[in-house]
């Protein structure tokens, strides 16, 4: 089908953008083994599904296999979640809405989508030797946000935030190694850390030109803003030294100056610098 015809169908005109790529790539007639019964048990019982959401994403899968223009949206997804990861962050700034289209089974549908994925996560995992613990806590880790949702929402599914975190675990963007989940980020806070060459003491500065209000937080939390005593930070680096506002461990930045002597300090932490990054997973 033409993709004007899919976005007319299910009124998906605002996801065109990030829909477009590779469209003609997947428009020939494709049986979705992945949307098999034998295909879907399979990968369910690899995720440690319960028997209750495996019966219902069989039959679901029925019902997108029924209709041309969702199945058409399914195969194309597949196919710029799973083979082409240059795509893949600009589906989730803009991910199809599918909620006015299929109800709570736009949930459904995103787990069917994620299940799809599992042999070409496999593929990878095999390829980079990556061991059989690791690989199994991936596959696994849908299983506790399908048993929550189901719990909190009564939906058998998950949402696209979830989506796009499993599709992290299953292509090595993410791995679980015992208790923990890792994965190397680039530092999004704004603010510089500095190491005492003598005391291995910590220093932090906030970045400069901050709004903050007159307890050193972020003016504008939650809407709010301080028309009072507010101020904006420095932050002045110069030969051999810099200047800042300090960053209390108490989780405030004080309005004071201080100057480090860049002999003394060594800058050991800055704004897109790569960190590990940890999330304690349910379970």
């Amino acid at each position: 089908m033409d993709i004007k015809e899919v976005i007319s169908l299910l009124n998906l005109q605002k996801y065109e953008d990030v829909l477009k790529t590779d469209w003609d790539i997947t428009s020939g007639d494709k049986q979705c083994v992945y949307l098999e019964e034998a295909s879907i048990r399979q990968n369910a019982e690899t995720a440690s599904l319960d028997e209750e959401t495996i019966s219902y994403l069989i039959i679901f899968s029925r019902k997108i296999c029924s209709d041309s223009a969702i199945l058409r949206l399914f195969v194309h997804l597949n196919h710029l979640l799973f083979s082409d990861s240059k795509s893949t962050p600009d589906i989730f700034n803009n991910y199809p809405n599918l909620e006015p289209v299929l109800g709570i089974d736009s949930w459904t549908f995103n787990l069917l989508l994620l299940l799809s994925g599992y042999s070409a996560g496999q593929s990878f995992f095999n390829k980079m030797g990556i061991p059989e613990d690791v690989s199994t806590a991936a596959f696994t880790d849908v299983a506790y946000w399908c048993t929550h949702f189901k719990k909190s929402l009564s939906v058998i599914g998950i949402s696209p935030r979830i989506l796009e975190w499993d599709r992290e675990l299953l292509f090595g963007s993410l791995y679980r190694l015992g208790r923990l989940q890792f994965n190397i980020r680039p530092f999004s806070g704004a603010l510089y850390a500095f190491r005492s060459c003598k005391t291995g003491n910590i220093t932090a500065l906030i970045e400069k030109n901050i709004n903050l209000d007159k307890e050193g937080q972020y003016n504008g939390i939650n809407g709010i803003y301080s028309q009072e005593e507010n101020w904006v930070s420095t932050l002045i680096r110069s030969k051999g030294e810099i200047t800042g506002n300090p960053v209390s461990p108490l989780g405030f930045v004080k309005k004071e100056l201080i100057t480090l002597d860049l002999d003394e300090w060594e800058e050991v932490l800055a704004p897109g610098d790569p960190i590990l990054d940890i999330h304690i997973p349910a379970g």
